[in-house]
């Protein structure tokens, strides 16, 4: 090198070494050999075995302290020895087993008990189910506004799948636009998936949440002799939400409806126990026309991890009624911006222990009312379970009712 290369040689020795190979202390329990492969192995041909591989093996107690050689990086745990005692000793001094007992053990997932059990539902109310891909690109010409772009990946498979999903809206609507341009325009798609967000300036990390979103458009109901031609709105909707929760024995839940304006565009949230699940609402026929769907279209997006954590329990047996219901009819006449949900609240404070069911059959609409007035006419039922009701206790509760009513929604009876 001094001579052709003209280099220069310095006295000394200088020791590129970047890490020293410290020998690794392997904790050994030799009797764990014949409990893992089922064989009985002797201790001494187990220690003759570890000493010819080269390692160094003290047996004085229980676990043994084995020092495996620096040469041999992969020995790093008991079960790696263990394999070295079986491969040396022979596999072919491993009896074929003709039988075999597993003890298997395992804990409910919650999380995927509500999965299984939000598919089943919405399968049960006519959706498909689809499954698309987490990442995707945001295209304002495909995807209905307001929708969130996810997480930017900093090494994309493709230009086309920039951005883990924020919301799995847009993959449902596109599917939604090419169902629709092949002709099939009532539709119900479904998909349960994650979603993924970016984490805020005291916390980096990007979080995810495992959601269910819906879409929903055309007719109310397939098409047949008997059925309407209707399209579905916000009731259908609602309807859908309802059952969901209700299947899900969700506890104290709310649906609001907190925007509408004058193109249809509704929308809305769905709380628990005051808690925010999930939002929904329709995008209407001007803003879909533009993304290839020439009709109304209803979405929903929930957070299963919201409602895994206020499911109802403790529930309990009743039998069924012995004794005959009572029911009543009420035509209540309020102002148009009273919410049936308000009504419903109040009627079952005022109404009793002994109200078993209420539900609303009729609204009526007209300048005869009054100015912003309205009519909603409800049914309550009342059951004893150990005797039949009077009719004077029937009128009792509901004046109770009639009273609370004035009192709080200034409501009249019709």
């Amino acid at each position: 090198m001094q001579e052709w290369g003209r280099g220069e040689a310095l006295s000394g020795k200088v020791d590129a070494y970047p890490k020293p190979i410290v020998p690794v202390n392997i904790s050994f329990r030799p009797q764990r050999t014949s409990e893992l492969i089922g064989v009985e192995y002797d201790n001494t041909e187990i220690q003759d075995i570890l000493t010819r591989l080269g390692c160094e093996v003290n047996c004085i107690s229980i676990p043994w302290e084995v020092k495996a050689p620096t040469y041999r990086p992969d020995l790093e745990r008991e079960v790696d020895l263990i394999e070295e005692v079986v491969r040396v000793n022979g596999y072919d001094k491993i009896p074929i087993a003709e039988t075999s007992k597993v003890v298997l053990t395992g804990q409910d997932d919650p999380a995927h008990t509500i999965r299984r059990k939000v598919e089943d539902i919405l399968v049960g109310q006519g959706f498909f189910q689809a499954l698309s891909l987490s990442m995707w690109n945001p295209e304002p010409r495909l995807d209905p506004p307001g929708m969130p772009e996810g997480v930017l990946l900093g090494n994309p498979v493709t230009d086309e799948m920039r951005f883990m999903q924020g919301s799995v809206l847009p993959p449902l609507f596109r599917a939604a636009a090419a169902n629709f341009e092949r002709g099939d325009r009532d539709l119900r798609l479904f998909e349960t998936t994650r979603t993924f967000h970016s984490g805020k300036p005291d916390d980096p990390r990007t979080w995810e949440r495992r959601v269910v979103a819906g879409l929903m458009t055309g007719r109310r109901r397939p098409q047949g002799w008997e059925t309407s031609k209707e399209s579905i709105d916000f009731f259908d909707l609602k309807s859908v939400l309802e059952i969901l929760a209700t299947r899900l024995s969700l506890d104290n839940y709310h649906i609001n409806c907190y925007a509408l304006d004058t193109s249809g565009l509704l929308a809305g949230e769905l709380t628990i126990a005051g808690n925010k699940a999930g939002s929904f609402g329709i995008w209407p026929k001007s803003i879909c026309a533009s993304l290839d769907i020439e009709a109304e279209v209803a979405w929903f997006e929930l957070d299963m991890g919201v409602m895994v954590n206020h499911q109802k329990t403790g529930f309990r047996f009743e039998p069924l009624p012995k004794f005959p219901i009572a029911w009543r009819d009420l035509a209540i006449v309020v102002d148009n911006d009273v919410s049936y949900a308000d009504l419903a609240a109040t009627i079952r404070e005022s109404a009793g222990d002994l109200l078993t069911s209420l539900w609303p059959f009729d609204v009526f609409i007209s300048d005869k009312l009054g100015s912003g007035k309205k009519s909603v006419a409800v049914r309550l039922e009342f059951l004893h379970p150990d005797r039949s009701l009077d009719t004077s206790e029937v009128e009792g509760f509901i004046q109770n009712v009639l009273s609370s009513l004035q009192h709080k929604h200034s409501a009249v009876l019709r």
